[in-house]
């Protein structure tokens, strides 16, 4: 043991090389998505509902939705509040 207390360079050296290769080994971070307003499609998607769900949790008002004309949109942040905010079930 008297060898091993000598060289802590050694333990070092392969504690880096093990870092390197579990760094190397996750996976590349996902890009965040971005602001701004979604078409009900895509809403769907984002909360994980059908479209025909959304249609009808917006015109109860229970999700927070935006309408311009006919067109409903939603906010990207708002709705990511509405499921940080626990009305989301």
């Amino acid at each position: 043991m008297s060898n091993v207390a000598q060289s802590p360079d050694i333990f070092e050296a392969l504690a880096e090389r093990v870092a390197e290769i579990v760094l190397a080994r996750l996976p590349a971070p996902a890009a965040p998505e971005p602001d701004g307003f979604m078409r009900v499609g895509t809403a769907a998607e984002f909360l994980g509902m059908s479209e025909a769900a959304v249609r009808m949790a917006c015109k109860r008002e229970v999700i927070p939705c935006h309408r311009i004309g006919r067109r409903v949109l939603f906010d990207r942040a708002e709705l990511r509040e509405y499921i940080r905010s626990g009305r989301a079930t």
